[in-house]
């Protein structure tokens, strides 16, 4: 079973190698649809 020290191992072993990629959120779009929604913004990276 993954663990969370798994996820951090993980994320230790690729800093300064993945890219982090923005997420963005509309607070208007949010209310607008009664949930939050995230967008990961690729052309950005």
């Amino acid at each position: 079973m993954l663990t969370f020290a798994d996820i951090e191992s993980a994320a230790e072993v690729l800093k300064g190698i993945a890219v982090v990629t923005p997420v963005l959120e509309s607070p208007l779009l949010n209310a607008a649809l009664g949930f939050r929604l995230r967008i990961k913004a690729e052309p950005l990276r």
